[in-house]
């Protein structure tokens, strides 16, 4: 089995104990373009990310892996100007996805009735005086986490359901079955294994600490909570006229 996955720490927890034959074939490619390298490409399945399944219907999708989040852990963070009232608009930088943009105008119209005009970046500069979204793993290369503020706890927060940020999917039903036997009790696996999968991460001990001491607020299962929570950041994508059509999941268990 051919894999794609999105350059980010948390995939490679995800997938860091599958069988080395997988993992010899595995490829990372950026989030923006991992949807479309699985539609044109002889990849067998991706981790791709979760609102890509809006011009993907067709994508068969697993019910059993994911990544997900509802606290301090996140792939993407909110970092705000000191002493600024009112936002208006946010800057989305590094590993940047549809997810990013939708989310970041959700939480901010929806959650705080603040819209914001949302913009694109080439890099995070703290000095510029902007407001910036930060996606990837620069957030912990550098410890800007620190500093940051979890966009997957706030969103969480007003969905009342985890932030299902990437999802596994195929163009084929039985990848999507193989895979998630490959991935059964993955939350068990990554919870008796992570202090060896974090030590072949070059990231600082500071974050592999913090990703240890929050291990709880990240979810590699797929369970029921969390396809709801996918469907109602898909329903809310559908209210905001970004695809005229609600076509149901293809859940593959």
């Amino acid at each position: 089995m051919k894999l794609l996955i999105p350059p980010s720490v948390f995939a490679g927890i995800l997938t860091f104990n599958l069988n080395d034959e997988i993992l010899q074939r595995l490829h990372s490619v950026p989030s923006a373009m991992i949807s479309q390298e699985l539609e044109n490409s002889d990849y067998d399945a991706a981790l791709i990310p979760s609102l890509d399944l809006l011009k993907h219907s067709d994508f068969f999708v697993s019910a059993k892996a994911a990544v997900s989040f509802d606290g301090a852990l996140s792939n993407s963070y909110l970092y705000f100007q000191t002493g600024e009232k009112n936002i208006s608009e946010i800057n989305l930088t590094g590993d940047v996805s549809a997810n990013d943009a939708l989310v970041s105008k959700m939480v901010f119209e929806e959650f705080y009735n603040n819209p914001v005009k949302i913009s694109l970046a080439a890099n995070f500069e703290k000095s510029s005086g902007k407001n910036f979204l930060l996606s990837g793993n620069k957030n912990f290369e550098d410890l800007l986490f620190e500093n940051g503020i979890s966009l997957a706890e706030q969103l969480s927060e007003f969905l009342d359901y985890p932030y299902v940020n990437f999802v596994f999917a195929a163009k084929q039903e039985e990848t999507i079955k193989e895979l998630n036997k490959l991935l059964e009790k993955i939350d068990e696996t990554v919870d008796d294994t992570i202090s060896n999968i974090l030590k072949n991460f070059s990231l600082p001990e500071e974050a592999k600490k913090f990703i240890m001491e929050n291990l709880n607020s990240v979810y590699f299962e797929m369970t029921r909570n969390e396809q709801e929570g996918l469907n109602e950041l898909l329903r809310y994508a559908y209210y905001k006229g970004l695809v005229e059509d609600m076509s149901e999941l293809k859940f593959v268990e």
